[in-house]
């Protein structure tokens, strides 16, 4: 019989141009040193990302949560007034420490943002001015009326355009240029922040480097070299020399790739099937003790028929073996730089093919990609195989 070996591996990978990203807020007032007079009344504000059902407003003293100064606040609402002092158990006492949590209410669950350094609330002043009789005879003179002095307006920083200009494209990426345009940026001396998250959400300011002050409409930053962040949307912010800052402006962040090799006895790798039409059929990792591995291989198989009166399997042997890898947090396979490192057969007749991928499937928790392998082995031959996995994602950033 004519001995045919089918090995089918198809990738087809679930690409996208645009990052999905979660609702966020943020405090930005009280966010740090303010003063706040007892009983006055003052704005609590923050921005917000996404959609929400409502927020709650929280007051915490030196890290712990005293209570509750508003809550079911509507969701298109950014501030609120609050008559400082006041929250659901009675008055706050006059102190320091004192910092602002709202927590923004979704459809799939709630995000928060708390001050980023405290503020205190203070006592109102007492006018120190005296009233003194009038001395009788005594001449009542008007009073001296200086000149008011004009104020000088200052114009507000403004960006609203910011590009990538390194080799890489037009997005942020670690160690990457950033040039930023805008109004009434300032002169040298100023700096810029970039915000965003690392893979567990939590928030992270970076200062940008050699930050050059081409002009008052345009600077340029370098992005530091961090890890651990997944592709995403970014805010970028200008702080002018004299303390003033600018809005907030998004534009696309990725992260540094790497790359990494996936072994057979990796926790993402599976069986799903191994081809039983042999005498002798193994496939990693369900056979640990499968023949003859090199240990080098993510997706291993080793198929036999006997021949002969001995075989009760006469003829030719064919199969399928199939394989799963499940992958997260942006990581894809890298077919480009996969490749067979082992494949031995008995006689020279046998046969693989593949390996084909179907697509990457959604499991809530990460992505599944099916590989398939179609073998072919006749009589008296074996055949054996293992094919290495190369992975790619956001370096520092798990896989699995």
């Amino acid at each position: 019989m004519k001995l045919k070996n089918s090995f089918f591996l198809m990738v087809s990978l679930i690409v996208f141009s645009s990052t999905v990203f979660s609702a966020s807020l943020q405090v930005t007032s009280p966010n740090g040193g303010e003063s706040w007079v007892i009983g006055s009344q003052k704005a609590i504000t923050w921005s917000k990302n996404g959609n929400f059902t409502k927020f709650n407003i929280f007051i915490l003293k030196d890290g712990q949560k005293l209570g509750f100064i508003k809550k079911n606040i509507s969701p298109n609402a950014t501030s609120y007034t609050w008559t400082v002092g006041d929250y659901n158990k009675g008055k706050l006492s006059v102190a320091g420490g004192y910092k602002i949590r709202i927590r923004g209410v979704t459809s799939s669950g709630t995000v928060r943002d708390t001050s980023d350094s405290a503020f205190s609330i203070i006592e109102k002043k007492e006018s120190s001015l005296k009233i003194v009789p009038r001395k009788k005879n005594f001449p009542i003179l008007p009073p001296k009326i200086e000149k008011e002095k004009k104020k000088v307006p200052t114009l507000k920083p403004t960006i609203y355009q910011a590009l990538g200009v390194s080799k890489t494209g037009l997005h942020a990426t670690p160690m990457g240029r950033v040039a930023i345009k805008g109004r009434n940026l300032g002169k040298t001396g100023g700096a810029i922040s970039l915000f965003c998250r690392d893979f567990k959400g939590v928030g992270i300011y970076l200062t940008l480097t050699h930050v050059t002050w081409e002009s008052s409409t345009r600077v340029i930053g370098t992005v530091p070299n961090i890890t651990g962040l997944k592709d995403q949307m970014a805010e970028v912010q200008v702080y002018t020399k004299d303390g003033h800052k600018s809005n907030k402006l998004e534009m696309p962040f990725y992260a540094t790739r790497s790359t990494e090799v996936v072994k057979w006895d990796d926790p993402v790798v599976t069986c799903k099937q191994c081809g039983q039409d042999a005498h002798f059929n193994a496939c990693s990792p369900v056979y640990k003790k499968w023949k003859d591995p090199l240990d080098r291989g993510t997706f291993c198989g080793s198929h036999r028929v006997m021949g002969g009166p001995a075989g009760t399997l006469h003829g030719t042997g064919r199969g399928d073996d199939v394989f799963t890898i499940k992958l997260k947090n942006g990581w894809t396979i890298d077919k480009d730089n996969c490749e067979y490192v082992h494949l031995r057969m008995s006689s020279g007749d046998e046969e693989v093919k593949g390996p084909f991928w179907s697509d990457a499937i959604n499991s809530g928790s990460g992505f599944i990609w099916e590989a398939r392998f179609q073998w072919v082995v006749s009589e008296g031959d074996s055949i054996i195989y293992e094919y290495m996995v190369k992975i790619k994602g956001p370096i520092g950033v798990p896989y699995k």
